[in-house]
């Protein structure tokens, strides 16, 4: 399976078990919905304008993470997590806390949030790995530089957190082209 799953497709995505889909619904740029069905359980799920929309199942396949931006391809995107939990399915979005980890590392014009992207599950606690990323048409210096945190997504309390360096040794095949290249200021 491939790391990330794109929804612009409009194909379903499986889960790894082959016992759920998630599939997207509506108009791109403007409002799409994703439909969820299966034994993850069945909701319809209001995504936003979904630009660059990505899918990443857990590996047990009780959750996925959803990486989307509301407004361009270029950000700023954000994260959301779904879990089957006990009274069905539950929604949590990782973003706030991922910013508020972050901050603002360097000089901006203007305050930026990152972009926010899912990059893999801990498969030992079921905690999710994202990057915050500076975007690449910034007004900030070091546009483009990015951490790495491993956040609980329900408690949102951040386990780990790695700089560049540490990020592309740790996760190096599942970094994107944008954080695989990203400079080294």
């Amino acid at each position: 399976q491939e790391i990330y799953d794109s929804l612009q497709s409009g194909a379903a995505i499986p889960s790894p078990d082959g016992r759920s889909t998630v599939r997207p619904r509506g108009e791109y740029a403007d409002h799409i919905e994703l439909v969820v069905e299966g034994s993850i359980g069945n909701a319809i799920i209001p995504l936003g304008p979904g630009v660059g929309s990505e899918l990443l199942w857990r590996d047990d396949a009780r959750a996925f993470a959803v990486t989307t931006s509301d407004q361009g391809l270029n950000g700023a995107y954000r994260t959301i997590v779904v879990e089957r939990r006990a009274s069905g399915l539950k929604m949590a979005d990782v973003t706030r806390a991922i910013y508020d980890a972050f901050g603002q590392p360097v000089r901006c014009d203007w305050p930026e949030a990152p972009n926010v992207a899912a990059l893999a599950w801990d498969a030992s606690d079921g905690s999710l790995i994202v990057a915050a990323q500076i975007i690449a048409h910034s007004n900030c210096d070091h546009y483009g530089s990015f951490r790495t945190y491993q956040i609980e997504p329900w408690t949102r309390r951040i386990v780990a957190a790695w700089d560049q360096s540490m990020s592309r040794s740790r996760f190096g095949p599942r970094l994107g082209a944008l954080l695989r290249n990203a400079p080294d200021w």
